[in-house]
């Protein structure tokens, strides 16, 4: 499957820092706290901030089962030795992974090439563990995630299908278009 990188650019709304501050009103010289009112004022109007889940476009995945219930976080499962299974996918958060090269090709591991399959590898890889039904998302799909900590971004984790994507269209040839070319000639 082969995808416009450009097309995703923003998924996740960020927000501009307040620059409004509680200054010292007790210092004597106004011109120092006008400057450093401006200073700071200029100083945070390029810092944007996120809150919450972030979108994410599907570039594979797949469910993996654990037989011997050692996933990580599933202590019960390790001691009651039941099997987990986890839905695994490898995701790019646009504002995230912009300077991550984009895969020419992704979606089934067999038929890629391998600076495909490298570049797809340098992508971040989001788990979920199932309990039920799997909800498991085709290349192309915008997907929610999150992150365990949030402030260093680290411990993936997939949280569900948002919207599907080009990736569930399947591919077919294109019927006689003859016919639809004869009604306009008339």
């Amino acid at each position: 499957m082969v995808m416009d990188p450009y097309r995703f650019t923003q998924l996740n709304p960020h927000t501009r820092n307040s620059s409004v501050e509680d200054w010292d009103t007790d210092a004597g010289d106004n011109l120092f706290r006008i400057k450093r009112a401006i200073n700071d004022y200029y100083k945070n109007a390029s810092i944007k901030t996120h809150d919450g889940t972030w979108r994410a476009i599907c570039l594979f995945s797949t469910i993996v089962h654990y037989e011997d219930g050692s996933y990580p976080g599933s202590a019960l499962s390790i001691n009651l030795n039941n099997s987990v299974n986890v839905v695994e996918v490898v995701a790019r958060v646009p504002e995230l992974d912009l300077l991550r090269p984009w895969p020419s090709n992704f979606g089934d591991s067999d038929e890629l090439s391998a600076q495909d399959e490298d570049w797809l590898m340098m992508h971040r890889v989001f788990r979920k563990q199932i309990i039920g039904g799997a909800d498991s998302p085709s290349p192309g799909d915008i997907i929610e995630v999150d992150f365990e900590d949030r402030i260093s971004r680290e411990g993936n984790i997939y949280l569900g299908i948002l919207e599907k994507g080009l990736g569930t269209i399947p591919d077919r040839e294109p019927d006689n278009t003859e016919g639809a070319q004869d009604a306009f000639n008339d």
